[in-house]
């Protein structure tokens, strides 16, 4: 505070305790100290008017700073403790973690036993429900996921031993609404992997999404047909 109203006021300082051999160094400097100075690069001790002794050093920044006592050391005893105390409520934690997840991991084994399969990084997920494609996508979207779409020989799979378990056709995330004749996946992207009976598709009528017979091929079909709901979710 008394740096920065001397810097501030321009206030001049006595040089009444400076011996005449430095007159011309560091103490003329102190004498007209100005913020716009050069910065000091030793510590001194000023002297105001009254005789006032005020320690200063030069900070990193080059500016006066007051010099103050130097702090206590803490108690290594109590940082220890507290330090002990962080790491037993942090192995706490990751205990609960641990837990957490292992009961997470039995509950969707017991969901997927009766009402879905995984394959790799997906999980596919049934209601048991039958649906249009326009019904089924909506949901499967709004549920934060999307209609089945195999991408290989082992999502088609999983997705087959779904629809085995209810013996019921499910619908695919596959139409070619966008392009006739031309099927893509539901976000438009093209066909990475495919499994169609022979001589699908057969375009016979408006024949624009595609079910999965339970033999695990492909055949086009009317998107307006009731088929059974997977959902495929990332995992």
């Amino acid at each position: 505070m008394l740096v920065r109203a001397l810097a501030y006021s321009k206030l001049l300082v006595a040089r009444t305790s400076i011996s005449p051999a430095r007159e011309n160094g560091i103490s003329r400097r102190f004498a007209f100290w100005r913020p716009e100075k050069e910065p000091i690069t030793s510590q001194e001790t000023l002297h105001s008017t009254q005789h006032d002794v005020v320690p200063l050093h030069v900070d990193s920044s080059g500016w006066l700073a007051r010099s103050g006592p130097k702090g206590e050391k803490g108690d290594i005893s109590v940082q220890s403790a507290t330090l002990a105390s962080f790491q037993n409520k942090l192995s706490s934690l990751e205990a609960r973690v641990n837990q957490l997840q292992l009961s997470i991991s039995k509950m969707t084994k017991a969901l997927l036993f009766a009402r879905g399969a995984i394959a790799g990084e997906k999980t596919f997920v049934t209601s048991g429900k039958e649906l249009t494609y326009e019904q089924s996508n909506s949901i499967c979207q709004k549920a934060g996921g999307q209609l089945a779409s195999p991408k290989n020989s082992e999502e088609n799979t999983a997705v087959l031993e779904v629809a085995q378990h209810y013996g019921l056709f499910p619908f695919m995330g596959i139409t070619d609404i966008q392009t006739e004749g031309i099927f893509r996946y539901s976000d438009g992207k093209s066909l990475v992997y495919s499994n169609w009976s022979p001589g699908e598709p057969n375009q016979s009528g408006e024949e624009d999404c595609v079910e999965m017979q339970l033999n695990g091929k492909w055949n086009d079909k009317s998107c307006k047909e009731k088929r059974l709901i997977i959902c495929e979710f990332q995992s």
